[in-house]
């Protein structure tokens, strides 16, 4: 198997297209801020596409259904990207509002930033840090893991 695809499903797909074609500057390459679909390609591998939460639910024969997030973040969508800090204030510049600033992560070995999108998905956007700068922890499990193959 192969992960081609992440579908994000949304009562407010014209903001959502929005923002990723216009904030975050992913390639359209299917359908538009009125349609139900609209799908984007960054870079090499999986597509993120927007779906219409009631064409979903007509194409199921179910109701919609919205998630009941309380405070509490269900996923997160990750990409790499080279020069974080310059991305980041690229997307700041175009509206985007940040949750977490450029920080290095030693114990991910990455340095992330994180934003949301309109329904409030969590995107976090990361460069891995070079190993030296990756905490004990990490250098141990990343030991530990390779040995272990």
């Amino acid at each position: 198997m192969k992960l081609v695809n992440i579908r994000l499903l949304t009562d407010r797909l014209p903001e959502m297209f929005r923002f990723y074609a216009d904030i975050l500057k992913f390639e359209v390459i299917w359908g538009n801020e009125h349609s139900d679909y609209a799908s984007f390609r960054n870079g090499d591998g999986a597509s993120l596409s927007l779906y219409g939460r009631g064409a979903m639910a007509r194409a199921l024969g179910t109701k919609p259904e919205t998630s009941d997030r309380a405070g509490h973040d269900l996923s997160v969508i990750g990409f790499e990207t080279e020069n974080l800090d310059e991305r980041a204030a690229e997307f700041i510049g175009r509206g985007a509002k940040l949750v977490a600033a450029p920080c290095n992560r030693p114990d991910w070995g990455i340095r992330t930033v994180h934003l949301r999108d309109p329904d409030g998905n969590l995107l976090e956007f990361f460069s891995v840090l070079p190993r030296q700068q990756w905490s004990r922890d990490l250098l141990a499990e990343d030991e530990t893991l390779n040995h272990s193959r």
